[in-house]
């Protein structure tokens, strides 16, 4: 699961090409300032919404950041991993 594509735009990204990524080019322990193009498309906006009403368009935003929510997604599935609950202490 850990090199498992979750998402595919323009470039394919697996959990821990997002999880690394933000970890060493997005504020982590260091900064590299030569961030790769899975994280930058991540970071730079993968879509936009639209907003429309009788047809006329209201507002348009490009969404950005996608990592965060799939950052969290991904902590939610270790958190709740059947795999956690068989570990004995």
């Amino acid at each position: 699961m850990w090199q498992e594509t979750v998402i595919s735009q323009n470039t394919r990204a697996s959990r821990k090409e997002i999880v690394l990524g933000a970890a060493n080019q997005d504020g982590g322990a260091h900064v590299d300032s030569n961030s790769n193009a899975k994280i930058r498309e991540l970071k730079e906006g993968v879509r936009t919404f639209t907003l429309r009403r009788d047809g006329v368009v209201v507002s348009e935003q490009k969404l950005t950041d996608h990592h965060f929510p799939m950052l969290r997604q991904i902590g939610y599935e270790v958190l709740n991993s059947p795999d956690l609950a068989t570990i004995k202490t």
